[in-house]
């Protein structure tokens, strides 16, 4: 599906949660779910992203478990690009590169220390 099919459907989906009252907590689950599944495909349609496309290309992210680093993997991936996180300490790099999988961005954590030779060759 393209994304305005996608949206389409989101919005679809949306419409009919709301009709109805939100009895339960995923019922509430499911419609923030939806809103943002539909402010990432408004992002994704609209300003720069259109023009700076990175479809078929690979990212190596250093320091991209969080901060500038995170936002850099994340505004990367959604212009199309892989992602593979590197961070001196892997859990946080998996819990970075899950986050950005959850948004539908292709990613991989890996453990490295960019100030050691020897943890780059590897």
């Amino acid at each position: 599906m393209t994304s305005s099919e996608n949206f389409a459907e989101i919005e679809s989906l949306l419409s009919k949660l709301k009709t109805k009252p939100a009895t339960s907590e995923t019922s509430s689950t499911i419609i923030d779910k939806l809103e943002n599944l539909i402010k990432t495909e408004k992002r994704k349609s609209t300003g720069v992203l259109q023009k700076f496309r990175l479809d078929s290309q690979v990212a190596l992210v250093t320091g991209g478990s969080r901060g500038i680093g995170y936002a850099i993997a994340q505004a990367l991936g959604e212009a199309g690009c892989k992602v593979a996180i590197a961070s001196i300490n892997f859990e946080n790099a998996k819990i970075a590169s899950e986050k950005l999988q959850a948004q539908g961005i292709e990613a991989l954590a890996i453990q490295v220390d960019v100030a050691q030779k020897s943890s780059v060759d590897e």
